[in-house]
């Protein structure tokens, strides 16, 4: 068996996914700045989300073909891609200086929506309709707070650099070309991405398991990679450290959920 197109159709995959993330994230960005949403809601909810959006994808696509090592695997290994990986080059790019204040609410809620999420997993082995609606809730609470927190002035930095990154596109339709295009890249990208990951892992003998927590999910990160680099280059530490909880909390809840 020739595994070459197997190989190129993920990495093709990867690159629809990078691509389609990007266009989302800026479709996104402009319509909610057109409609005068501030900053720091756009950060929070709307780019958290848009680099998250090739994890959602692929792992509802693996989901609904029964494929649950997978769907469950690019979580977690998305997770430990994101605080291991992403983290480890922003610094190496420009040492994180952030209050812990700005952060303290993110990070518990990150922790103790992490150990609700392995309690589900581990006690029955499955995360039932009645937990996925709990973690949408939780999901819902988040943003809420988060938005409060925001308008009472506790995000101020993040607000500031944020502010910074917010630019409309120049027309409408550019709005509405970036959204569906960027759409229609991440589904085609998690499709070829998932499927060319169980032909490669078959000849190879690899579970759904490991392709999960390693090829698919590495993958699905490369969005919130690219974002929290770029980020890092700028001296915007608040928005690659955001950008990386945001994402791991978005996972955990909305994507599992």
């Amino acid at each position: 068996m020739n595994v070459w197109p197997s190989i190129l159709g993920i990495i093709g995959g990867f690159v629809l996914l990078l691509l389609g993330g990007e266009g989302l994230v800026r479709a996104a960005v402009s319509i909610a700045a057109r409609l005068k949403v501030s900053a720091i809601v756009i950060g929070l909810t709307v780019v958290a989300a848009g680099t998250s959006a090739p994890e959602l994808l692929t792992s509802f696509l693996a989901a609904f073909k029964g494929i649950d090592d997978i769907s469950v695997g690019n979580v977690i290994g998305s997770n430990i891609f994101n605080l291991l990986v992403i983290l480890g080059i922003s610094a190496l790019v420009r040492p994180f200086l952030i209050k812990q204040q700005d952060f303290k609410w993110d990070v518990v809620f990150l922790l103790t929506s992490t150990f609700f999420f392995f309690v589900f997993l581990f006690t029955h082995r499955e995360i039932s309709r009645l937990e996925g609606g709990l973690f949408l809730l939780a999901l819902s609470a988040y943003f809420l707070v988060s938005v409060g927190l925001a308008k009472k002035g506790h995000r101020s930095e993040i607000a500031g650099e944020l502010q910074e990154e917010i630019k409309t596109l120049r027309f409408v339709w550019q709005d509405i070309l970036f959204l569906v295009g960027g759409s229609l890249f991440l589904i085609y990208g998690a499709q070829l991405v998932l499927s060319n990951s169980l032909v490669l892992g078959r000849f190879f003998g690899i579970s759904e398991r490991i392709l999960g927590l390693t090829v698919v999910s590495v993958g699905t990160g490369l969005p919130e990679l690219a974002t929290s680099f770029v980020a890092s280059l700028r001296g915007q530490s608040h928005l690659a450290a955001a950008n990386v909880v945001g994402s791991n909390i978005i996972n955990t809840l909305g994507v599992i959920g």
